[in-house]
């Protein structure tokens, strides 16, 4: 595992896995082309939570063999779905939250973060249409904001700057 970054930075969609509706999975860089990418740390959503993915039991596989999905309408699954499909394809601005005791990682090495999700699908983190992943889940029902913490702006302030000065350099001046 590398060290957790305590400054804000963008993943590219090619360089994270979506694990549950709160977890993300950074990978690191492979050690040679072609070569499985290991993982490098996880980071955690730091204001909400969602439910948890059903575990797999053995009687699962049974289920599965008969046509049936025992964990189909779980929220815990389907808010991982909602997840993945939110990040298909699109880049993440990602910045890391002093938690309790004023780390930035939680009791499972994962890094406490506000995640947002760029507002194109592309390698690149697209300013404009993007949002904070936290708010959009608490609106919509597949999370709830953890007591204490706060949740972030719908769209981040760095977000809104970047975006702005975007704009600014855009216009014409006469």
């Amino acid at each position: 595992m590398t060290a957790r970054p305590s400054e804000a930075f963008f993943l590219r969609p090619r360089d994270y896995r979506v694990i549950d509706g709160d977890t993300f999975k950074v990978l690191a860089p492979p050690a040679a082309r072609g070569e499985r990418r290991e993982e490098a740390f996880r980071i955690r959503l730091y204001s909400v939570n969602t439910p948890e993915k059903p575990k797999r039991r053995g009687s699962d596989e049974t289920l599965r063999k008969a046509g049936i999905d025992p964990h189909a309408n779980s929220p815990g699954r389907q808010a991982s779905l909602l997840v993945k499909a939110l990040c298909s394809g699109r880049a993440l601005f990602v910045e890391p939250v002093q938690g309790d005791g004023g780390r930035i990682v939680d009791r499972y090495g994962r890094l406490l973060a506000n995640v947002s999700i760029s507002g194109a699908p592309g390698q690149n983190f697209n300013t404009e249409r993007a949002y904070a992943l936290g708010p959009y889940l608490v609106r919509r029902g597949y999370a709830h904001p953890m007591r204490g913490k706060e949740l972030p702006p719908d769209v981040p302030y760095a977000i809104w700057q970047l975006n702005r000065a975007q704009k600014d350099s855009y216009e014409f001046t006469p």
